[in-house]
């Protein structure tokens, strides 16, 4: 497959980061693929001194294949070889390499097995039979009043969202130490929350203002510019939204015609946005110290919970010499976090740092990252709008936040937008197209929270939306 110009571009360029953009079927495996090519053929790197992460054991194989092919195509027989043995795998089995590599300063077992998923479900069933029966009253109560599953679910769900984030045990020791702290957090998660959703509403009400309609919708419009007006800080934000949500609660039909239609159904959209917006946010922006207060005793209960499982599941683990796939990254962070030498080492190691589906990454897996890139050498490829693993604690802010970092330091960033769609027939592409450009300039407008900017500029669905070719 020839290369376009701006596919190019993302393979050629390598004296700084690159964040590459790419919508569906754009050929972003091709452009990995040569890129890694690109680096052995020129000289800029060996086929064993570039990292490549990728997202399946599956798609591992598959880059393997395609490069390895490029290189029998080049008649390049050495570097052809070197694929087998060569750094591209998902970030678990790198990071199992890393520490086989380095047991003793990982200070586990070098033959370590990972636990499959079943045996680890039944592991967890057992402890939590254990959890049910030791732990301390007023945790019973919570899980008298609230159902077995009901906390079982929830402590499974907090213990891999810390774990993701990078936490470890004694994380949930110091909250129990200090339990002031959680409702300190609920408020400043509050602010934030109503910061957030004030900035969007803001930007909503500068375009409303610019608008004119007739009769009840220009009533209704400058109602809410009026509420708009009275918003000087969070507090009289919150009331405001209250007020927004009562103005905009029922919003009919425009029966108006001609020129006069086309303003009151413009006024219209944003009203159901800022409506959109105040609604979605409302659970959210509110902060109660006395029903914080309240709730203080029980959320102290499921962190005691929690904080029991959690000791448990790591003494039954050692006890059975295994590890799951997020000690694999804990570990391998650790490794790389506290030990310089041998962050140096691999840091020299690796030329280039190539990540697929930047997207779905975590926060632990992005410190991984950086703590094996340089200031130029890394390269990640993305799509905001394929991020699919929410569920998993993956979360697609970060490759926001390097596209917009990447946009502010052009020096050491260099953005790619992948556009030009290989897969699909025209028709097909004429309705995405269609279609997507207004479902997404409604999603971001609505949760994109404080990343709206960053999105507008990034994507181009809200102004400039790079439609599929």
């Amino acid at each position: 497959m020839e290369l376009t110009e701006v596919q190019k571009k993302a393979v050629e360029v390598t004296d700084r980061n690159v964040v590459v953009s790419a919508g569906a079927g754009t050929g972003k495996t091709a452009v990995l693929v040569s890129r890694f090519i690109n680096l052995v053929r020129c000289g800029l790197a060996e086929v064993n001194r570039i990292l490549t992460i990728t997202f399946t054991e599956k798609s591992a194989e598959e880059m393997k294949q395609r490069i390895a092919e490029g290189f029998h195509q080049l008649g390049l027989r050495k570097e052809k070889t070197a694929v087998e043995t060569s750094y591209i795998s998902t970030i678990h089995s790198f990071c199992s390499r890393l520490i086989k590599e380095n047991p003793f300063a990982a200070g586990v077992d070098p033959d370590f097995e990972v636990v499959d998923e079943i045996e680890r479900q039944l592991m967890v069933g057992e402890l939590f039979d254990e959890l049910f029966s030791e732990g301390e009253d007023d945790f019973l109560e919570l899980a008298e009043h609230y159902g077995d599953n009901a906390i079982r679910q929830a402590i499974i769900a907090y213990t891999d969202l810390c774990r993701s984030l990078g936490r470890e045990s004694e994380y949930i020791e110091e909250l129990l130490a200090e339990p002031q702290v959680l409702t300190r957090k609920a408020e400043s998660l509050a602010e934030k929350r109503a910061t957030e959703a004030m900035r969007e509403i803001q930007e909503r009400l500068e375009t409303l203002s610019s608008l004119k309609a007739s009769g009840s919708w220009e009533e209704k419009r400058q109602k809410i510019i009026a509420l708009g007006d009275s918003i000087s800080d969070v507090d009289s934000f919150r009331q405001a939204a209250e007020a927004m949500r009562s103005v905009t609660a029922k919003l009919p039909g425009v029966k108006k015609k001609g020129n006069e239609r086309a303003a009151c159904l413009e006024v219209r959209k944003h009203l159901s946005l800022i409506r959109r917006i105040a609604t979605r946010r409302a659970a959210g922006i509110f902060f109660d110290k006395a029903t914080e207060d309240m709730l203080l005793p029980y959320k102290v209960a499921l962190l005691k919970g929690t904080a029991l499982f959690w000791r448990k599941y790591e003494v039954r683990k050692r006890e059975r010499g295994i590890l799951d796939y997020e000690d694999l990254q804990l570990i391998a962070r650790g490794l790389l976090r506290d030990n310089r030498e041998l962050r140096r080492d691999y840091g020299e190691r690796f030329r280039y740092v190539l990540v697929d589906e930047f997207q779905d990454i975590n926060w632990l897996q992005k410190e991984l990252i950086e703590l094996l890139a340089s200031e130029k050498n890394l390269f990640v490829v993305g799509d905001t709008f394929q991020s699919i693993y929410g569920f998993r604690n993956a979360d697609v802010e970060l490759f926001v936040g390097l596209m917009e970092k990447c946009r502010s330091s052009s020096r050491t960033h260099s953005c790619v937008h992948l556009n030009r769609n290989f897969r699909s027939g025209q028709n097909l592409i004429h309705f995405f197209n269609f279609f997507f450009s207004r479902l997404f300039r409604l999603r971001i407008a609505v949760s994109c929270q404080s990343c709206q900017e960053s999105f507008d500029r990034i994507t181009g669905y809200n102004a400039d939306f790079h439609a599929l070719e």
